[in-house]
């Protein structure tokens, strides 16, 4: 659960912020704060947005996040891993592993690994639902 997570990596997080993380939906600056350099192969973008620290790595040549580094502001970092890029069913090149790395205890690291072994984006869906014959309507 969201709460077992707050509680293992000590800090306090809600739904929708471990939704966006896992997905790779990235937070994006509030401003034009932000740091941009060229490191070898690698763009790195850093801000700070309220009580949280972001550095995003990616590729410079296809322009695809690598990792990011979320800090909070007593300095506990969490790190995301993206890798094995490949087209989704329908849209562009995703990355089909997220591996998110938490500080448990001091000196201890937690890891979620998510595998997906196909992605799609913005398909409609169609979902059959059926009212039980016993159910009656409201007036």
């Amino acid at each position: 659960s969201v709460t077992k997570l707050s509680e293992m990596a000590g800090v306090d997080l809600i739904f929708e912020d471990v939704q966006q993380l896992i997905f790779g939906n990235i937070v994006l600056p509030e401003d034009q704060n932000f740091a941009f350099a060229r490191e070898g192969d690698n763009y790195k973008v850093s801000f700070t947005s309220g009580n949280w620290s972001f550095e995003y790595v990616l590729d410079a040549f296809r322009l695809q996040i690598q990792k990011a580094l979320v800090s909070d502001d007593s300095g506990k970092t969490m790190r995301i891993v993206f890798s094995e890029y490949k087209k989704a069913v329908s849209g562009p090149e995703l990355p089909h592993i997220r591996e998110i790395y938490f500080p448990e205890k001091p000196g201890t690291e937690g890891v979620i690994r998510l595998d997906f072994s196909e992605l799609e984006v913005d398909v409609a869906k169609e979902l059959k639902f059926v009212v039980p014959s016993h159910y009656h309507e409201f007036e």
